[in-house]
């Protein structure tokens, strides 16, 4: 089949709402009750598009239709079960799976009504996701991504240094579908999106889902990411000890994933290299402030900033100013971690009761970094040179 990619199924279909006085609902009555019956062929449900027109329609038209109808189908029927019967509708249709996002927000434009619908959907999908990877393994399930995902999370006995390096690092997107609803969550209720991300338990889920909205930038400021953040709860104790919370460990995670994929390649030109250099600091500028705002910040930055230095000891602290380096990044985010301590000072000898065996040495590192490189920290990086 030949696939018009010049077609634009968001002004098809405001084109259509306003050819039919935006009576979609009643003309298409029966394919989508047919839909919420349980019928996921995807030539069956053409054919009775088809049939409640009275001209024959492009075949991009027809196939704009039968997304409107499961996005309606999913309105009426906000639930995990509907969503399910539309799965397998996108499994077999391009343009169900691809045009199903922008048929519902064309569909919120035009009656903001719907809005709370698709909250209620968008929290059940990803709430009914998360629920499989709590289930217990069983010879049905075991093979299942989400169960898989949890045996290979319970292996990892250093499971927030496997945080650190972010979980899962292979980018595909096993959680697309999911994600594509937490940034309509995102969109129309920021507060319940935040909500739901919070009590999420699936490391690899929250993953990506912190992925699809992280800088979705509103006046070119990244409010998603900073939101998020001041709104995770509290990851780690006084003392330093974790709490077993992920969100907020996944946020910094993602976040040095970004930065490092905005390096300059090895090829660049100093111009470019100039301007990854400085949109990097920019972006760190922007963001790492807002944690300090946080009930836990500085046992937070203090143990992130204890992996970061262990991570450009690795690299090599030569390659710094080397914007194409991970020691860039990494001397870049330590750097303002250090500003916001001149004001929350930690107690860079006090060891975690979790902590690592090279953390206490790294957060020693920082001390004496700090101190050297004019941060007006209270440090004696003396003794650290002694050690």
């Amino acid at each position: 089949m030949s696939i018009d990619h010049t077609f634009d199924p968001v002004s098809g279909l405001k084109q259509l709402q306003d050819e039919v006085d935006a009576n979609l609902s009643g003309l298409f009555a029966e394919p989508v009750q047919w839909i919420l019956n349980g019928g996921g062929n995807i030539q069956a449900l053409l054919d009775q598009v088809q049939e409640c027109l009275p001209t024959t329609i492009s075949t991009e038209q027809a196939h704009l239709v039968a997304t409107w109808c499961c996005v309606e189908a999913l309105r009426r029927v906000p639930q995990w079960e509907t969503w399910k019967i539309v799965q397998k509708l996108q499994d077999n249709s391009w343009f169900i799976e691809n045009w199903l996002i922008d048929v519902v927000c064309v569909v919120i434009e035009k009656e903001p009504v719907k809005k709370q619908d698709f909250i209620i959907l968008a929290q059940a999908v990803i709430s009914e996701t998360d629920c499989l990877f709590l289930q217990e393994p069983t010879e049905e399930n075991q093979e299942t991504r989400p169960i898989q995902e949890k045996l290979s999370w319970q292996q990892h006995d250093k499971p927030l240094q496997e945080i650190w390096w972010e979980i899962d690092r292979s980018y595909y997107p096993s959680y697309r579908r999911i994600s594509d609803w937490f940034y309509v969550l995102t969109r129309l209720d920021k507060t319940q999106a935040a909500l739901t991300l919070e009590s999420l338990k699936n490391p690899f889920l929250v993953q990506q889902l912190i992925a699809r909205v992280g800088m979705l930038e509103d006046n070119h400021t990244h409010k998603s990411w900073q939101y998020f953040m001041q709104e995770a709860p509290a990851a780690f104790e006084a003392n330093g000890a974790w709490t077993g919370h992920i969100l907020a460990p996944l946020m910094l995670a993602w976040l040095r994933s970004y930065l490092l994929r905005h390096t300059a390649n090895y090829g660049s030109t100093e111009e470019e290299k100039a301007q990854s250099k400085e949109q990097i600091k920019q972006w760190v500028s922007d963001n790492i402030p807002t944690i300090s705002q946080r009930s836990d910040a500085i046992p937070l930055l203090k143990r992130w900033s204890a992996w970061l230095m262990y991570r450009l000891l690795v690299e090599g602290g030569d390659k710094a100013e080397d914007v194409s380096s991970s020691a860039f990044v990494d001397v870049t985010l330590l750097t303002a971690i250090g500003h916001l301590f001149t004001e929350k000072t930690p107690n860079l000898a006090q060891v975690s009761p979790d902590a690592l065996h090279w953390e206490h040495w790294c957060n020693l590192a920082n001390g004496s970094y700090w101190a050297q490189n004019g941060v007006a920290i209270d440090y004696d990086y003396q003794a650290f040179l002694k050690e």
